[in-house]
């Protein structure tokens, strides 16, 4: 099993979906990252693209805020799931967020909150790219909104 990526301090992780590999892997890929204090998922996945594994949570929290695979979120939607991932780590919390293969769409989310943060956004594909694969964001639409985003949006 790929570990998930730890992006800030063990306070934000990316990864794969729960279930990528099969459902029957979710119970253990869930309780791994419950054992590392995840609580929230941000589940970038559209609705039936893979079996729910949010049953198994508990007592963390499960958000799903989807963006269709290989695309783009609008930036109103975007800024949600940032603003939804800040508000968890000013809590206190730690947050896992993940699309299918924790690349494209986790890419981009991961991308433009390390520049909202400050990062320049070439660092921060860079970053992610260097943590996550050469591949991450999957397309050049994912790359140039991440290269576009603005520190503090």
């Amino acid at each position: 099993m790929r570990r998930p990526t730890v992006i800030v301090q063990d306070r934000l992780i990316a990864g794969r979906h729960p279930c990528a590999w099969g459902p029957e892997d979710a119970p253990a890929e869930v309780a791994q990252l419950l054992d590392e204090r995840v609580t929230l998922f941000i589940d970038l996945t559209q609705e039936g693209e893979l079996e729910p594994y949010a049953h198994l949570v508990s007592p963390a929290r499960h958000v799903r805020m989807a963006i269709r695979d290989f695309s783009v979120p609008t930036p109103d939607d975007l800024v949600e799931t940032l603003d939804a991932i800040d508000a968890e780590l000013e809590a206190g919390g730690i947050v896992y967020v993940h699309c299918w293969a924790g690349c494209g769409r986790t890419g981009v989310v991961v991308g433009c909150w390390l520049v909202r943060r400050g990062l320049d956004p070439k660092a921060a594909l860079a970053k992610i790219a260097q943590a996550r694969g050469l591949g991450c964001p999957q397309t050049l639409e994912q790359r140039l909104l991440v290269l576009g985003w603005e520190a503090g949006r």
